[in-house]
């Protein structure tokens, strides 16, 4: 249940919480606000192709909302400049493990596809299983593997379609 993820969910809501110093909204709207924003992020996720078990999601939710709680307690009980400091400083930490760890997860599926055109889909199912909090598939083959099948029936089908000459015919 617990991966990496959580670290930049909890920093979003930190982010959410010191955003107050601007804000300046009460507790509970601003709890609420960022709750909102946080079930809009992981329906973005799952509208893009992000699937995670329910067990991840809700623990990305409280995270994040612990996150909201922490940065609204900071932002209240240190000066305002340094509340202001601290907001710029999580967001842009948040941008960074954020741009982390979408590369991370671009390298791992290029290695995935490039494994998958070798034939090794069964050594990437056991590495699937393995990740906490990533997303679970049943099938054994990648998405470029299966294109690459596609094509190979189409171009057996246009093959077979083709006249055949034989010696016969020539003569």
């Amino acid at each position: 249940m617990w991966d990496l993820w959580m670290v930049v969910h909890f920093l979003s809501g930190v982010s959410g919480g010191l955003s107050n110093v601007f804000l300046e909204l009460s507790s509970p709207v601003l709890m609420l606000s960022g709750l909102s924003l946080m079930v809009a992020w992981e329906i973005g996720e799952f509208a893009g192709g992000v699937r995670e078990r329910m067990e991840n999601r809700f623990m990305d939710l409280v995270v994040g909302s612990l996150g909201v709680y922490a940065g609204a307690s900071w932002s209240s009980a240190v000066p305002t400049s340094l509340a202001k400091v601290s907001f710029f400083t999580t967001v842009l930490v948040t941008l960074m493990g954020c741009f982390i760890g979408w590369r991370a997860y671009r390298k791992r599926e290029g290695r995935k596809a490039t494994a998958s055109a070798r034939g090794e889909t069964r050594n990437i199912q056991a590495r699937r299983a393995s990740w906490p909090g990533e997303r679970r598939l049943g099938a054994t083959e990648g998405v470029e593997t299966v294109r690459r099948r596609m094509c190979a029936r189409r171009r057996r089908v246009i093959r077979s379609a083709e006249p055949r000459v034989s010696v016969r015919d020539s003569e």
